[in-house]
């Protein structure tokens, strides 16, 4: 069986924020960058994704892992 932890070490956060946001602003080997859709990021990507976590390096410093994504994002 699988759990959370399976679960997270098995999906790429990248693509999941691709899925739903788009292609990133700026795409490195280890992180995306892309502007946040949950606050106005004006000219300056600053929403940086990598494989198991995000960060948010503007506005509140907000950071997570794909669940937390999700649910921010899908309202759950």
């Amino acid at each position: 069986t699988m759990d959370a932890q399976d679960l997270k070490q098995r999906v790429d956060l990248r693509d999941v924020v691709r899925q739903l946001w788009g292609a990133p602003k700026r795409s490195h080997a280890r992180y995306d960058t892309h502007s946040s859709r949950w606050r106005d990021d004006g000219q300056h990507a600053s929403f940086t994704v990598y494989a198991t976590h995000y960060k948010d390096f503007g506005g509140a410093g907000e950071s997570g892992d794909v669940f937390a994504f999700l649910q921010r994002e899908l309202g759950l």
